[in-house]
């Protein structure tokens, strides 16, 4: 796994207007991967921590990340799992 490589999980809430989310993280450089109940953002690490003002240096998933104002509203979580162990 590439550790300047981030994927994340973004659950939207009752309200989620997927059509105000997603180009908001499209623009903001990030992959944005539909699922049943949000998306999949995918991308560098220095283009989370700059966009969500996080440090990821030293943080082990899961990690819970800011809902930035702009997508609030619709947003009911967002956050970086832990990865699945393979055996």
């Amino acid at each position: 796994m590439d550790p300047n490589y981030v994927e994340s999980i973004l659950i939207l809430n009752e309200r989620g207007d997927s059509d105000a989310v997603r180009p908001w993280l499209v623009h903001r450089g990030f992959s944005v991967t539909p699922m049943r109940a949000g998306f999949l953002v995918s991308g560098p690490k220095d283009n989370f921590e700059t966009t969500f003002s996080v440090d990821l240096a030293e943080a082990e998933p899961p990690i819970q990340l800011p809902i930035p104002r702009e997508i609030s509203r619709y947003v009911a979580s967002f956050g970086i799992p832990k990865p699945r162990q393979v055996h």
